[in-house]
């Protein structure tokens, strides 16, 4: 960042080939978006997140989607039992952090319910800064429609569109393993995600978040990895981290490049670096750079207030300085004017300014 100015520069995604974002989130509160009809809520508590390990979650990783505490509400109908555990995360994209992250290679996408995926004894699904997940007793009779049928009474098929832009960018769709496709905010859902590569190398710490997915094209089984950092200054230093530890483009499984402030990996095989380009080269960025103003330094947040409100009093003296001197000016030219041009309007007394109607 310059020191008269900051550049900020802001970067989109965009993938010719696959289809466009995944969804979007709901409102930032969790509403039922229809009346409890056909399930009824027959309990429901709040749980810490140490308690809500009963129910698969991990409190570490939850943390790092900004998720203080966890809500347990149990469904009933015509005598079957489905439990919801609902947790807020920091915002719309944590929350589909969380979505991708529990998701896993037995769970498909719901069919006509956006952000939803599940299999014949759990459900996830994310709506806003909430993520849901259903999970089915032992020895319940639910069924696969019964999931189906309370996700769409918990959250509604839609999802709402003017939250889109906190989702992040689509992968490519070829050769996409189900499940594997991860958002990751910090390490301790990157260890577990991406057990083979040392976390504390993505620089999580420096603001970076994690899109990853593995593949399977011509036979070969890939892992790739878009990392955003919140500057390409940030990026740039990380990816020589990368270079340096991983050995990317020097050792034969690594495959990497930085574009703005993004930075792309892929694993794969020895001796398959074209299978790694292709997939990047599927990814493009644009961006673009707008000047900031310079930030006062040093000074307290009431003297800046002060300033504030001196300028705007200055402002007003202006104005009203202004005023008066214009209406001095007027009266001065009123009394010049006739003597410089005594056949103008300027030159006229009296009623001669003026239309008179003389309508007595």
């Amino acid at each position: 960042m310059g020191r008269g100015f900051a550049i900020r520069a802001t970067s989109w995604l965009w993938l010719g080939i696959a289809p466009g974002m995944l969804g979007a989130a709901q409102q930032p509160t969790f509403i039922r978006l229809e009346p409890l009809r056909a399930w009824q809520l027959v309990s429901a508590r709040p749980l810490s997140l140490q308690q809500a390990e009963r129910w698969d979650s991990i409190p570490a990783v939850d943390r790092e989607y900004g998720v203080e505490k966890a809500e347990l509400d149990a469904y009933e109908h015509n005598g079957i039992t489905i439990d919801a555990l609902i947790e807020k995360a920091a915002d719309p994209s944590a929350a589909y952090g969380l979505f991708t992250f529990y998701q896993t290679a037995s769970m498909r996408p719901e069919r006509k319910i956006d952000l939803a995926a599940g299999n014949s004894r759990a459900a996830l699904m994310t709506r806003g800064v909430n993520f849901v997940r259903l999970l089915v007793p032992a020895g319940s009779k639910a069924s696969e429609t019964d999931i189906r049928s309370l996700l769409v009474q918990l959250g509604g098929s839609k999802s709402a569109a003017e939250t889109s832009a906190w989702l992040p960018p689509s992968l490519p769709s070829e050769g996409l393993l189900a499940g594997s496709q991860k958002y990751l905010l910090g390490p301790q859902a990157a260890q577990r995600a991406l057990p083979s590569l040392q976390t504390q190398w993505l620089g999580f710490n420096a603001g970076a978040e994690v899109e990853s997915a593995e593949y399977v094209r011509h036979g070969v089984q890939l892992t790739f990895l878009i990392i955003s950092y919140p500057t390409p200054q940030l990026a740039r230093l990380h990816f020589k981290t990368l270079e340096n530890k991983l050995g990317v483009n020097h050792a034969p499984t690594w495959r990497g490049k930085r574009t703005g402030a993004f930075v792309f990996l892929v694993q794969s095989s020895p001796g398959r670096p074209a299978l790694a380009e292709s997939l990047m080269n599927q990814m493009q960025v644009k961006q673009w750079v707008t000047w900031d103003q310079k930030l006062p330094r040093g000074r307290p947040i009431d003297l800046q207030v002060v300033d504030l409100i001196m300028s705007n009093v200055a402002l007003v003296l202006i104005l009203a300085g202004m005023a008066v001197a214009t209406g001095v000016l007027m009266v001065i030219l009123r009394r010049l004017l006739p003597r410089w041009f005594p056949r103008s309007e300027w030159a006229q007394q009296g009623d001669a300014w003026f239309i008179q109607l003389n309508l007595r």
